[in-house]
């Protein structure tokens, strides 16, 4: 038996200053802790408020502690709050050395140990108690040896049963998820678990299932609307008497107890009684009248080891502090509704016949409504469950607050406050913390759909047409606003003039409507097209189609490359209904066109070919003939079929020529030159080229000059006729320069590095890059394609120069990529440039990195992910799931066997001054990494000698990296080599 150990002698003033130094860091808050008040110290140290006012006296008068008004959070009034002055902050290391000292009895996962204070104190901070130097004293002064120290949390007791008035389910289903949350809650060093949800979702079931399983010990009470703070400690009072601890339940008699009294009392129940749940069931109901108490009870449970509280509520309480979870003290679970297993379990149990797929649409998987439905099929559980919604969820609320789910019900995506005009904040507010609205990155949504439904069915029929036509208004109006201006979305739409709305409509737009954020969103995109797809469902619902059509025709006919995936679905659904043949095919022909900006080939063939199949030929004449020949062109090019290609351009020539539509005229050519270039007749080429220029510049259209001039500069460079291609050359460079367009000269650059008659040099690549640093970050896409084709350019090049130009070419591509170019640049990239043009072994290295890179900032909804997937299945990557693990071993080997003599070569060019430091640190690290993935790869599959060898190949690869570094000390390694040879260290260690 341990022996209490005698008080230690520590004045209450240096008691005082101790508990005071823990608090030094929140001096410069608004809102202070209670605990550095008067009161606050007395309930903490347990001294009586006389004798710490007496002390705080001395300790100012020695000016060791200062007082300040300041603000006390939870209270209504400023206060006294007391800090340690600079003094005081000298005199309490004194104090804690020697309070540190003294000994200590701790109880160390069940076994006892004899150490000191500050032995003690820094373990139970290592085993997550969040204790300070001052509680540990005050264990040992009030005589609680030994401290119980546990990494278990709180320990499943046999025998345990829950104590107060419920009745247990006697039915229970599925909630796996939910249930290993609260073992993980049992086991953990959280001190309150809140379970929130929309009413009948089964919180009570969940958490008295959960607790008699586990066979936890605790108390339930279950609150009312009159509950206050005697009904509620009279009820803790009873659930301890009911556990045999009738002194510490006496402690609570008094009707006129304080949030501090019932603190001590908890402390002292935690201490008498371990592993310990207390169940606070539907809180909501109190009004927020007990919040102080339930308060005291949440930081009873979170600093009381052995005590916890679970809270059951419709609503977010406002008393807990988001912080406590962020700190581990307090976990959450809103419950939602019954998955499909569950459902089916239901079924099989009460033997009804039922679709559990039908239940699920009808129900969301509301367990009240279930049960409903299942036990009075023939007596209108649907209504039983409306008259329920309407007495326990709609009708506490507010008109207005009605008003605001009404709008987001059909609504239906998320949306900005400013839609919710007229309705104040803390209606909002209230909304989402009874768990109806929720607010992400992206706006507020309404949360179930069993409420939307439910309030739809009850808005009358004029009230309803005017919310739609407000939230058609603001949809218009966000969808515009991204659409046109970008990130400027915070005033009244300034459309520009391309993208003027028609009458129909701009009348939507006189309002100003705030618009979700458009920088830093990456969902942007998945969440613009919901936008236009929700907007042309509800055109097309009140019979709006000819509305429906002027949006989608004004978007398409201003989209950008990447935009017009988040139409073509709207299009589609467009298409099917009661149009005008004309506008019809006005919509198909448009979007056939974006399935060719966006490389979608396929679906642009099977859209001309549903042009041709259903228009008769009277209806495909003038422009949309025209428009139709250039995109069959396109799509043939797409399919190599190149003469089909040049044929169909001819043709559109000739269409565009009959509607005298000179631009359409030189477009055309310039796609023919393009043609004829590819099956070889440069010259032919290069003559319709000029032709084209010729064109563009009689229509001031001076990009599709220049884009001209260089076909004609290929074409002519192919063609052998290399002085008539520099003229062209020239002509498109003064163009370029006379507009300001860095990108185009950038173009123009790296077209006459790639087609002049000797290969690339170092002056041209050094000429490259001086006009890649002057481009826009959007304009990345234009530098990496061209390191790249320098690269592929100089693909077999002999020689050492040449090898190390094309290592520098690809050094170059790889740093702006892992510099970060926006997403759209890199689709853009990815998309540009496919397998066929990247089949160099050597240029693979940088095309993993580049898919991974597009991988990794593409939206999980984004079509163009799935195509990158199947791209790398289909090159057999390592790093994704590939379908054959031999072919993916057989290419890392591969990669790893041909980066080796890079390294050994660069590695000798820096010895003998031929290359660089960065050249060999870039390649160590890219070398480095393939043998890491392939000896991971290989360990794997049980492979371990062809692992161990790859991991030993790497360590020697740092070596001699580093090795060589000795004689550059100039250079500064970026790698972090350090955190690579803990890598290989550990994986060798598993494989010994």
């Amino acid at each position: 038996m341990i022996q209490r150990s005698k008080r230690s002698k520590v004045h209450s003033d240096e008691r005082i200053l101790l508990f005071l130094s823990e608090f030094s860091n929140k001096r410069d808050l608004w809102d202070v802790p209670k605990e550095v008040t008067q009161k606050g110290i007395s309930h903490k140290l347990d001294i009586l408020e006389n004798n710490v006012s007496r002390s705080l006296k001395r300790l100012q008068a020695d000016n060791m502690v200062e007082a300040e008004l300041k603000h006390i959070k939870g209270e209504k009034r400023r206060q006294r709050a007391y800090f340690l002055t600079p003094k005081g902050e000298e005199t309490i290391i004194e104090v804690k050395d020697r309070i540190s000292r003294m000994p200590l009895t701790i109880s160390l996962e069940g076994e006892l140990h004899r150490t000191n204070i500050e032995t003690a104190y820094r373990k139970a901070r290592e085993y997550g108690l969040n204790l300070t130097m001052a509680e540990v004293y005050q264990i040992k002064r009030n005589g609680e040896e030994p401290l119980m120290i546990s990494s278990d949390g709180m320990i499943m007791g046999e025998g345990a049963r829950i104590y107060g008035h419920y009745q247990l389910p006697d039915h229970f289903y599925g909630r796996e998820r939910e249930k290993a949350v609260i073992r993980d809650f049992i086991s953990s060093n959280a001190g309150v678990l809140l379970i929130w949800g929309l009413a009948g979702m089964g919180k009570t079931s969940l958490i008295l299932h959960s607790l008699t399983e586990n066979r936890v010990k605790g108390g339930y009470i279950c609150c009312e609307s009159w509950t206050d703070r005697v009904e509620l400690t009279n009820e803790i009072s009873s659930i301890i008497q009911d556990m045999g601890h009738f002194d510490i339940a006496e402690k609570l008699s008094d009707e006129d107890i304080s949030p501090g009294k019932l603190t001590r009392t908890m402390k002292d129940l935690s201490t008498s009684q371990k592993n310990l749940i207390f169940i606070i069931d539907d809180l909501q109901k109190t009004g927020g009248g007990i919040d102080i108490y339930m308060e005291a009870l949440s930081k009873s449970a979170m600093d009381f080891p052995g005590l916890k509280l679970v809270l059951l509520t419709r609503e977010r309480p406002q008393f807990l502090d988001p912080r406590y979870e962020l700190r581990g003290k307090l976990k959450t679970l809103e419950l939602g509704g019954l998955d499909e297993s569950a459902i089916k379990q239901m079924i099989r149990e009460k033997r009804v016949e039922a679709d559990p797929d039908i239940l699920m649409d009808i129900t969301k998987g509301h367990p009240l409504f279930i049960e409903l439905l299942m036990s009075a099929l023939d007596s209108g559980p649907s209504d039983r469950f409306h008259e329920f919604l309407d007495l326990e969820v709609i009708s506490p609320l507010s008109p207005r607050q009605k008003r605001a789910l009404e709008i987001s019900s059909i609504m239906g995506v998320p949306f900005h406050r400013s839609l919710l005009r007229g309705i104040k904040l803390e209606d909002i507010d209230v909304l989402k913390r009874k768990g109806l609205l929720r607010e992400d990155r992206y706006g507020l949504l309404w949360v179930h759909d069993l409420i939307a439904d439910h309030l739809m069915k009850g808005i009358p029929p004029e009230r309803r047409g005017e919310v739609k036509d407000e939230v058609i208004a603001y949809q218009t109006a966000v969808i515009l606003r991204i659409w046109g201006d970008g990130p400027d979305l915070c005033a009244t739409p300034v459309i520009k003039d391309e993208l003027k709305p028609p009458p129909e409509i701009e009348k939507h737009l006189v309002s100003t409507y705030l618009s979700i954020a458009y920088e830093d969103n990456p969902g942007l995109r998945g969440l613009l097209r919901r936008y236009i797809e929700s907007l042309t469902k509800r055109l097309l619902d009140v019979g709006s189609s000819e509305l429906a059509y002027n949006l989608l025709m004004l978007l398409s006919e201003t989209s950008l490359r990447g935009r017009g995936k988040t139409l073509t679905a709207s299009m589609m659904a467009l298409e099917r209904s009661h149009l005008p043949e004309k506008k019809r095919l006005h919509l198909i022909l448009n979007r056939a066109s974006l399935h060719s900006l966006e490389g979608e080939w396929h679906k642009a063939g099977s859209a001309l070919d549903l042009v041709e199949a259903t228009f008769p030929e009277g209806l495909i004449k003038g422009e949309n003939r025209a428009r139709f020949l250039h995109l069959r062109g396109q799509v043939s090019r797409s399919r190599k079929k190149f003469q089909e290609t040049i044929d169909s351009h001819r043709s559109a020539i000739s269409a565009y020529e009959k509607i005298s539509d000179r631009a359409g005229v030189a477009k055309e050519k310039l796609h023919l030159s393009k043609a004829l270039h590819n099956i070889g007749e440069f010259m032919e080429a290069a003559q319709i080229a000029l032709e084209s220029a010729t064109a563009y510049n009689r229509e001031i259209d001076r990009v599709g000059e220049v884009y001209a001039s260089l076909q004609a500069f290929r074409s002519f460079a192919a063609g052998g006729k290399r002085m008539r291609g520099r003229k062209a050359l020239e002509r498109a460079r003064e163009i370029a320069r006379s507009i300001g367009n860095q990108r185009l000269l950038a173009m123009i650059e790296l077209e006459s590095i790639l087609n002049q008659e000797s290969l690339p040099t170092e002056r041209n690549i050094s000429d490259f890059s001086r006009q890649v640093e002057l481009l826009e970050p959007e304009d990345t896409d234009i530098a990496v394609k061209g390191y790249l084709r320098i690269a592929s350019h100089l693909e077999g090049a002999p020689g050492k120069e040449n090898l190390l130009l094309r290592l520098r070419a690809l050094s170059s591509a790889r740093d702006l990529i892992s510099g970060g170019p926006r997403r759209e640049a890199l689709s853009r990239i990815i998309q540009r440039m496919g397998p066929n043009k990247l089949s160099e072994k050597d240029l693979l290295a940088n095309w993993i990195d580049l898919l991974e890179q597009a991988l990794s900032m593409i939206e999980p909804e984004d079509r163009l992910k799935d195509d990158l997937m199947d791209l790398a299945r289909e090159r057999g990557f390592p790093f994704i799931r590939v379908r054959d693990e031999d072919i993916a071993g057989s290419l890392m080997l591969e990669i790893c066997g041909k980066q080796e003599p890079l390294f050994d070569m660069v590695n000798e060019s820096l010895e003998d001054g031929d290359a660089r430091p960065e050249d060999l640190e870039n390649l160590a690290e890219e070398y480095c990494h393939s043998l890491l993935r392939a000896g991971h790869h290989f360990q794997g599959k049980g492979k371990r000698k062809r692992a161990r060898d790859l991991y030993k190949r790497c360590r020697d690869v740092i070596e001699i990296y580093e090795k060589t570094m000795v004689d550059h000390p100039e250079h500064v390694t970026e790698w972090d080599i350090r955190k690579v040879k803990e890598v290989v260290e550990f994986n060798r260690s598993q494989l010994d």
